[in-house]
């Protein structure tokens, strides 16, 4: 490729439906266009990411405000039966099951979180963008509005195909009815030949 690039940001694939080609259309329909033709399968995009949609409404940001909010209630949870059984009141200890139990499952939900957060990031990264400045709904916005424009572009690339084909087979049509006049008509010419007969 040219300056040697070897892809684009996912930031730019909305780019794809801007640009014409020397043929008028857009660099998107073309590129469906050749999908459609020699690997259809990938025009299946919707069904490769079902869950855009929903994800785009997930804000970061209140997940890790929420999250921040379950650890300090846990550690609520902790510091009021240390203060409890301090001052000697045992029926504290009855908080301790619920203590562990929140413990453990925040701790299952650290790793989920973590984990899921390595992996947004290790995505953002391989598509080109940088991890401190695209968020998870800036970024699922732009692949369901990528979805969206591509399955519009589909429908597009398709009506336009059949119009063509209608065209095509009312060309077709014409030229088949113009043969047969014609035909016609140089037999009505050799018929009305023959019938006069040769001139003396």
């Amino acid at each position: 490729a040219k300056g040697g690039a070897q892809g684009f940001k996912i930031s730019n694939l909305m780019k794809l439906a801007q640009t014409k080609t020397n043929h008028g259309t857009t660099l998107l329909a073309y590129l469906v266009s050749s999908m459609e033709k020699l690997n259809p399968d990938m025009l299946q995009l919707e069904h490769e990411f079902p869950s855009t949609k929903e994800s785009a409404r997930k804000s970061g940001t209140q997940m890790t405000t929420d999250f921040k909010k379950l650890e300090r209630g846990v550690t609520l949870v902790e510091n009021v039966i240390k203060i409890g059984l301090g001052q000697g009141d045992n029926s504290f200890k009855k908080l301790e099951g619920f203590r562990d139990d929140s413990k453990a499952k925040l701790a299952r939900l650290t790793e989920r979180y973590e984990q899921m957060d390595a992996n947004f990031k290790s995505l953002v990264t391989f598509l080109g963008e940088n991890p401190g400045r695209m968020d998870n709904e800036k970024f699922f916005t732009l692949i369901d509005q990528f979805q969206t424009t591509f399955c519009r572009t589909i429908e597009t690339v398709r009506k336009e195909k059949e119009r063509k084909e209608r065209v095509l087979k009312k060309e077709a049509e014409k030229k088949l009815r113009d043969a047969a006049r014609s035909a016609r008509a140089i037999n009505r010419s050799r018929t009305s030949g023959t019938r006069r007969g040769p001139s003396n």
